[in-house]
């Protein structure tokens, strides 16, 4: 395969991606003002886009999970994984692993994974 089928295919996957986060965002509810930052309960990134789990719909969106976090600091926001976030306020409880992880148990009974790196 030439250098330029490579980079076509690349090209084409990153605008596929692109283009299903926007047609998804627009399946979505129309993108409304998350008033209250406490109704967020964790942060999930997922490609290009971050997910903001709250206690009613799921909110995509564009910037990166790390100016999020930097964003919600102050509210209690903190990364637990390369991938997640989570509102300290609704963590139920931490669990230990024997790898050394542990997995994280929300009010809401969602479970995540802590890494050792963001203990």
């Amino acid at each position: 395969m030439s250098c330029f089928h490579v980079i076509l295919i690349d090209f084409i996957y990153e605008h596929r991606k692109d283009i299903w986060g926007f047609i998804f965002s627009r399946t979505q509810v129309e993108a409304t003002p998350i008033a209250v930052v406490e109704d967020m309960e964790w942060l999930a990134s997922s490609g290009n886009y971050v997910n903001l789990h709250s206690k009613g719909p799921i909110h995509p969106t564009r910037p990166t999970l790390t100016q999020l976090i930097y964003q919600f600091e102050a509210q209690g926001f903190c990364r637990i994984h390369r991938s997640h976030a989570v509102n300290l306020n609704n963590i139920d409880s931490i669990t230990p692993l024997s790898s050394g992880d542990s997995e994280v148990t929300l009010n809401n009974g969602k479970i995540l994974n802590l890494s050792r790196r963001y203990k």
